[in-house]
């Protein structure tokens, strides 16, 4: 069991090389460094992904995952093994733009989810990425702006680097509010997320975002109503497949903050038409 968990890590990886490869043939062909993200028209590409070997994960090898083995047991009961992967805890948030009313998310290419949804046999040759099966182009994800915990700096400042890398908008720290923490992938990897809400407007906007190095994100804006028909659907129906973590955002952000918010206004709209504030504007 764990000599498989080693396979599939490894051609997470290979799968990951190859498709940073392809893409990067993409910007070229369009322009370079300049190039805009993909469109969500123009994601759904026909390039192949090819694998060429799979081998299993050497010790030490990845900086980004570690598969383990746990022989463990509960109350002195008969011994149990589990395989897991350590993996970087991680940030996450939900980003509202109040100028325009809009929520902000990130969309990419995950060859995770490639394999999970597209794969029957990962351990296998060639894999061929198929088009126009579903309206979600395989393995691409619509994700909150998020990054991993991989450098000496508190959640906040991790957050804050990875709005600006992303999505293109230079936060103050105190302005990004923790909604929660929680466990993710609990099956196999059990890291910490931490979720966060922050508030932007236009005037933070100081560049286009798509994140850094090999990174190809395209980011997407969506009004809180569009936002919303992505929620209760199959994961083939919508625009692209959702984790989690997103949706959690999104629910917290159309039934605790939005109504909140409304109210709020309301209440303010109420009290300047009051008599007394009409009295102080005569």
């Amino acid at each position: 069991m764990l000599l498989e968990v080693f396979r599939q890590a490894h051609h997470i990886w290979r799968v990951r090389t190859h498709s940073i490869q392809v893409l990067n043939q993409v910007k070229m062909s369009s322009g370079g460094k300049d190039a805009k993200p993909l469109s969500k028209s123009s994601s759904n590409s026909e390039s192949k992904l090819n694998v060429i070997s799979v081998k299993p994960l050497e010790s030490g090898s990845s900086k980004y995952v570690r598969p383990v083995r746990l022989i463990f047991n509960l109350d002195g009961v008969k011994n149990r093994i589990w395989d897991c992967m350590k993996i970087h805890d991680s940030v996450a948030a939900v980003l509202y733009n109040k100028s325009r009313d809009k929520l902000i998310f990130v969309k990419q290419f995950r060859p995770a989810v490639y394999l999970a949804a597209k794969v029957d046999d990962p351990v296998e040759g060639k894999i061929e990425a198929a088009v126009g099966e579903s309206k979600s182009p395989p393995g691409y994800t619509y994700e909150l702006c998020a990054g991993i915990m991989d450098k000496a700096k508190s959640t906040e400042a991790t957050m804050k680097e990875e709005i600006l890398e992303e999505v293109g908008y230079d936060v103050p720290l105190d302005s990004i509010r923790l909604i929660s923490s929680f466990r993710s992938g609990v099956g196999v990897t059990g890291s910490l997320q931490h979720l966060y809400f922050c508030e932007v407007n236009d005037s933070q906007k100081v560049a286009s975002g798509g994140g850094v190095d090999e990174e190809r994100i395209e980011v997407i804006e969506l009004s809180p109503e569009e936002a919303k028909k992505m929620m209760y659907c199959k994961d083939e129906e919508a625009p692209a497949s959702r984790p989690p973590s997103m949706l959690f955002g999104l629910s917290w952000f159309l039934y605790e903050y939005l109504p909140k918010s409304q109210s709020k206004r309301k209440e303010c709209d109420n009290n300047l038409d009051s008599p007394v504030q009409k009295a102080i504007k005569k």
